[in-house]
């Protein structure tokens, strides 16, 4: 419901007002909402909110304009507050959200959950998947949290130029995922590189000694851990990297031109993505090799159609609960201030061993 302003006083003063009161009351914290949200929730046009803004500013409540970026606010009694707001927190991922896997729509859940606990609410937002100019991305992005009344966002799988554009704008918001450690912005993940550790120590102590990753977008810090452990293992490194659109088919005439040198293929891989994991499986029952005789596969993730195939693969898994919390309470601290921007917290996954690994004969 439109909250319409008193008209007895100038409308600008009782904007400046109403503004300053909620940020003494906590309904602002952090950042200022964008111009439209303010706007239509007090009933105003831009041209009165814009002659309100540089009083506050004057007033030392809120920081000083910068473009691409909502105002800080200074109120030291707002910024005390952020803890018990209620939370608006935007999720922002590549992609419609019934494109995406069942992992990250539990998680999704699992923070809109424990926010709609405090009567707080989650936003779900996407990115299109798809090549976009450095410019049109960053035009995309501002205007998306100007239009939004989000305290804080939660960027899974973003891509580096999306992270830094965040950390450079100052707004509050969290990385799950991708290659965005060093961006300016704190990292809440599962530990993607220790998986890729525990892979090779895994089937290296089987005798394997060429394995695989396959993935759509491995991040350089994901293959210079794959590649640097198979070294230390005395394996032969091979990552391939099919697009980002998940292409069976690359995929495939990749596996193609390995199997043209049969002393070098891979014995074991570690795979992400679920249509890489069905197209390895179709490609090797082609090829008359069977898992895990020929070929051990683990899987990175989880996702119902494992129980599907036979025989089930080994997966890492990380539960989705206890990462929501960690991201919804660095949310909070982002929010506050409390938490560094170069902040790294690393989430372990567990192995759920089945028969799709074995011994090298």
């Amino acid at each position: 419901m439109i909250k319409l302003l008193p008209q007895k006083h100038s409308l600008v003063k009782e904007t400046v007002l109403a503004i300053r009161h909620r940020i003494e009351r906590g309904d602002y914290f952090g950042q200022l909402p964008g111009e439209n949200s303010i706007c239509t929730e007090l009933g105003i046009s831009r041209t009165t909110l814009r002659k309100a803004l540089p009083i506050l500013e004057n007033q030392k409540l809120i920081g000083k304009a910068s473009k691409g970026r909502h105002r800080e606010i200074l109120h030291k009694k707002a910024r005390n507050r952020a803890g018990s707001k209620k939370l608006t927190i935007s999720f922002l991922c590549r992609g419609e959200l019934e494109d995406q896997s069942p992992f990250v729509r539990n998680l999704i859940r699992e923070v809109r959950d424990s926010v709609e606990v405090g009567e707080g609410k989650v936003i779900y937002q996407s990115i299109p998947i798809g090549p976009m100019t450095s410019r049109t991305l960053i035009r995309n992005l501002q205007r998306m949290v100007s239009d939004s009344e989000t305290n804080a966002w939660i960027l899974y799988n973003a891509l580096p130029a999306v992270a830094e554009w965040f950390g450079a704008s100052g707004i509050p918001a969290i990385a799950c995922g991708g290659d965005v450690i060093g961006k300016g912005i704190p990292v809440v993940s599962h530990d993607g590189v220790s998986v890729i550790r525990r892979f090779i120590e895994m089937v290296t102590r089987r005798g394997h000694r060429n394995v695989a990753l396959i993935d759509e977008a491995p991040s350089e810090r994901m293959l210079e851990a794959f590649h640097s452990n198979c070294l230390e293992d005395h394996s032969s490194a091979k990552g391939y990297s099919p697009e980002l659109n998940g292409d069976p088919g690359r995929l495939i005439r990749r596996l193609n031109e390995l199997s043209r040198r049969p002393q070098s293929f891979p014995t074991a891989f570690l795979v992400m993505g679920v249509k890489n994991l069905i197209t390895l499986y179709t490609w090797l029952g082609k090829q008359g090799m069977k898992i895990p005789e020929n070929a051990s596969v683990v899987y990175l993730g989880h996702d119902p159609v494992l129980e599907w195939l036979h025989p089930e693969p080994a997966y890492f898994d990380g539960p989705h609960k206890p990462l929501a919390l960690k991201l919804l309470k660095s949310a909070i601290e982002v929010i506050d201030g409390t938490l560094e921007s170069d902040s790294l917290e690393l989430l372990e996954m567990k192995f759920n061993a089945r028969q799709s690994i074995a011994d090298v004969e």
